[in-house]
């Protein structure tokens, strides 16, 4: 029951790291989001509202900034704060509306995500779809790809891509109940993590 995963946080971001993370995205069986407190997390709350509304198997953490907080070199003012707290606040309720799991805390995320996994692969929980209902889902997983995956003749060679996956991923086992990965030689989490099966 091995996964693969891929976190898109670089220590050095660039252009040439979209065409790989909307690849993982639209290949993603599941998704992690983490709205942090070290973060405005604007473009991710607009993303994760996104792929809620497609009805992707997302879990969201959501940490709310706190007052005098410092974001790349900027302290931000009070009505800061409160504007992007009031975004992370719609967030929720929108996700809340929609059924996502939503937590505070990146470990409870984390084991939320491991035990919905582990649930949708018991045999019980595969014993239970219909004919029909996998095909909606093989279907809809389907226009994802089509919709995210970049063109085939993108600016990255496939000698960097190749270098750029093994660098971005690693197996996840749910045997022992835990999620590791650490492209940056850190234990840090942030941003998101998605999911995908190993095959």
């Amino acid at each position: 029951m091995g996964l693969t995963m891929y976190d898109p946080q670089r220590p050095h971001w660039n252009l040439r790291f979209l065409p790989l993370e909307a690849q993982a995205k639209a290949n993603s069986d599941y998704m992690l989001y983490v709205i942090s407190s070290t973060s405005r997390g604007i473009a991710a709350m607009v993303e994760v509202a996104h792929f809620i509304g497609q009805k992707r198997r997302v879990v969201l953490c959501i940490q709310h900034l706190q007052e005098g907080c410092t974001i790349d070199g900027e302290e931000l003012s009070s009505r800061s704060v409160k504007d992007y707290n009031r975004g992370r606040c719609y967030l929720a309720d929108l996700a809340s509306r929609q059924g996502t799991p939503i937590f505070d805390n990146v470990v409870e995320a984390a084991k939320s995500l491991i035990a919905r996994i582990q649930r949708d692969r018991s045999p019980s929980s595969m014993c239970k779809l219909s004919k029909h209902e996998t095909f909606q889902q093989q279907y809809s997983h389907r226009q994802h790809e089509r919709e995210l995956t970049p063109p085939k003749s993108g600016t990255i060679s496939e000698e960097k891509q190749s270098k750029a996956d093994q660098l971005t991923e690693s197996k996840v086992s749910l045997g022992d109940v835990e999620i590791t990965h650490e492209p940056s030689g850190t234990s840090q989490v942030a941003g998101h993590t998605l999911l995908s099966d190993a095959t």
